[in-house]
């Protein structure tokens, strides 16, 4: 097993670290005033990633979401995949790219990553070289992956962080817009199938999570939330989610008096008697509240992708909830003539995939 590694980059804006295993993002923050407030969820360790089934922070693959049956027809062959969920295949396999060890070279404000997978893998034809950049540059950053096969082979990756905006206590209030024409059904299993469908809140432009988690649309209501793909419109801006200002605890359901009495005069917070608002914030200290609770955030998501899978979390448990906003081709795109080329990659043909995150605040 190999040793786990991590680098930091950090500018005046962003501070994210990386894990060499699954080329996860575990942390990324965002300097808001003078606080730093995280903006993904974050598991408890860095060695809690080895046990993840989640893929928290990921670059997910060779194939992300679900393949029906783990049966991908390449070159005119039917290939066989690891069936990992049940008799279908899930993000790439059991031992996919979630779970390789990735090497990892820091320059400045950019980190540089290779892998190689090997032929075979989890089912997969041909020896797979990927490089992925991830650099900061002011408010922005950017994850940009390469590669070619030496065979021609199913790729369709996505990178799976658990977004939160620094309020994973309130997330359900925070605001999702969706840059889509309209979104994919799944069928029973959750494999996405050619048909469409539009949720209230996509024809509305924008609504809170709990919004687009309530909408009366079967296909919610079957999957207890989003867990769907997102066709993208013309423009590369497939999301925008915000926090909205907090004037005051009251305002996440927190009484006035109940968290005064529970600041010491410094404005610390004695264990135990600000838990309550401390975990509706997820911060850590009384000078990152008040810059959080008067200051709303702003994230824009972009990618070279064609549209989004998008999923509420409703599954994590104790995890404790986040977004998924996963750039890709459908999942199971073998099975639609529309988008079946664009997943699969031809022997010696360059692959380019990109991710741009970008953070600012409002009042």
């Amino acid at each position: 097993m190999a040793p786990l590694k991590t680098v930091l980059l950090e500018n005046e804006h962003l501070r994210v670290c990386i894990v060499n295993l699954g080329l996860r993002t575990h942390s990324l923050e965002f300097r808001a005033g003078s606080s730093w407030v995280p903006v993904i969820r974050s598991l408890n360790s860095i060695a809690a990633h080895r046990e993840d089934d989640a893929a928290f922070g990921a670059l997910v693959g060779r194939a992300a979401g679900r393949t029906r049956d783990g049966l991908a027809m390449i070159a005119g062959t039917s290939i066989q995949l690891d069936q990992n969920h049940g008799r279908h295949h899930l993000h790439g396999g059991q031992q996919g790219m979630t779970q390789a060890t990735w090497a990892l070279k820091q320059s400045g404000l950019t980190l540089s990553a290779t892998l190689v997978s090997k032929d075979g893998e989890m089912g997969y034809p041909g020896k797979l070289q990927l490089h992925c950049m991830i650099r900061l540059d002011g408010p922005n950053i950017h994850y940009e992956l390469e590669a070619t096969s030496s065979e021609t082979t199913y790729f369709n990756p996505t990178w799976h962080h658990y977004f939160c905006l620094g309020n994973p206590g309130a997330f359900q209030d925070q605001v999702l817009k969706i840059n889509a024409s309209h979104a994919l059904a799944n069928d029973a299993d959750g494999i996405a199938i050619d048909q469409r469908f539009m949720p209230a809140p996509l024809l509305h432009r924008a609504a809170t999570i709990a919004d687009w988690m309530a909408a009366p649309h079967p296909q919610i209501l079957q999957f207890a939330g989003l867990d769907h793909y997102f066709v993208g419109g013309e423009d590369t801006v497939l999301a925008v989610l915000e926090a909205l200002p907090v004037r005051s605890p009251s305002d996440i359901g927190i009484h006035p008096n109940e968290a005064a009495s529970s600041i010491h005069p410094d404005g610390s917070a004695p264990i135990g008697g600000f838990d309550k608002l401390e975990g509706r914030l997820n911060v850590t200290t009384a000078e990152h509240r008040r810059a959080f609770m008067q200051t709303g955030i702003r994230m824009t998501l972009k990618s070279s992708a064609p549209g989004l899978q998008v999923y509420s979390g409703q599954k994590l448990g104790p995890k404790g909830p986040g977004l998924a906003l996963e750039p890709m081709v459908v999942p199971n795109a073998l099975a639609f003539d529309r988008w079946r080329s664009d997943v699969i990659l031809a022997a010696g043909q360059p692959f380019s995939r990109t991710m741009t995150l970008t953070f600012s605040t409002f009042d």
